[in-house]
């Protein structure tokens, strides 16, 4: 069971098709995680510029994250990596399987902490993943608002099933991605809904199914979906709702790392988890959501919280 004391966990926390995240998921890491004063750095200082979307602000914010890094190293005293409150930034670049900002730090100093002042993060390869972390320690990001939308994205209401054809026929809803335009992988996953309330998943149903094919013949017309041979037919029904989402990098993905903190963190889509951790001994996620915007059903490719080999969460 889930105790205060901390326990080991091995599991998945499905959350992805609700509109929000839990407030609180178990119990404060350490007092490592406390806040002090710290040293401060400043993103506009070292080369970010908020509210210029021309500007790849990754760099700037990587060196702030840098400084911190190394005083905290140096020093053994924590430090802070400052945005300018409510401003927008914008991240371009970054290295695959690491994402845009790399916060991996060395343990045994003060706390690293990225405080957003309310400002808000603009992701314009979600693919990579946002945040990173490994073989870090007493980390705190807090105060900060990711933006991955539009993530492409379909939903559509189910209007014809053929079952011993395994095919079923969709139309998307107004602002859908058109499919000529949705990038292709390997896993096309999609989601079934409940046909009265869409952020919910369908009763009864699986939550999630594969499509071999998928076809348009106009844009913005009906998708024909065939689907695999693994798939339940009698979970679909005309009037269903149906979703794809681009289903690539988690926005924050922690390994191998302790004392982690996310505080008041708000996201708009995740292309595959809000959180993913793996061997990490410490972990607090509180006042933080994954939110919906007009228009969408579905939030994030995969699982709202994703914990693997975990301890005092």
């Amino acid at each position: 069971g889930w105790g205060r004391r901390g326990v080991t966990v091995g599991a998945c926390i499905w959350f992805g098709l609700l509109g929000h995240l839990a407030s609180h998921v178990g119990a404060v890491p350490s007092e490592a995680a406390a806040e002090a004063p710290s040293a401060v750095f400043y993103v506009d200082g070292l080369g970010a510029t908020a509210d210029d979307p021309s500007d790849d602000d990754t760099p700037g914010i990587q060196a702030a994250i840098d400084a911190a890094i190394a005083h905290v190293n140096l020093s053994g005293q924590g430090a802070t990596v400052l945005l300018r409150g409510g401003g927008e930034y914008r991240l371009k670049s970054g290295r695959r399987g690491k994402g845009h900002l790399d916060l991996s730090c060395a343990p045994g100093g003060g706390v690293v902490t990225f405080a957003g002042q309310g400002a808000t993060l603009i992701v314009e390869t979600p693919r990579l993943g946002v945040f990173y972390a490994n073989a870090a320690e007493a980390v705190l990001i807090k105060d900060v608002i990711l933006d991955l939308d539009p993530l492409p994205h379909i939903a559509c209401r189910v209007l014809e099933v053929e079952a011993d054809q395994r095919r079923v026929v969709a139309q998307p809803f107004p602002g859908s991605t058109l499919l000529a335009d949705f990038p292709g992988y390997s896993d096309e996953w999609g989601w079934l809904h409940d046909a009265e309330f869409p952020a919910r998943p369908k009763k009864g149903a699986a939550r999630s199914f594969r499509a071999s094919e998928r076809s348009q013949e106009s844009p913005g017309g009906p998708i024909e979906f065939t689907l695999d041979q693994g798939v339940r037919m009698q979970d679909f029904a005309v009037g269903d709702v149906l979703s794809f989402l681009y289903r690539r990098g988690n926005n924050f993905r922690f390994q191998n790392s302790s004392d982690i903190e996310l505080r008041n963190v708000a996201t708009y889509g995740a292309g595959l988890f809000f959180v993913s951790t793996s061997h990490v001994d410490g972990l607090l996620i509180s006042d933080c959501a994954v939110l919906l915007r007009p228009g969408r059903v579905q939030a994030t490719g995969g699982d709202g919280i994703h914990l693997k080999y975990g301890r005092r969460v």
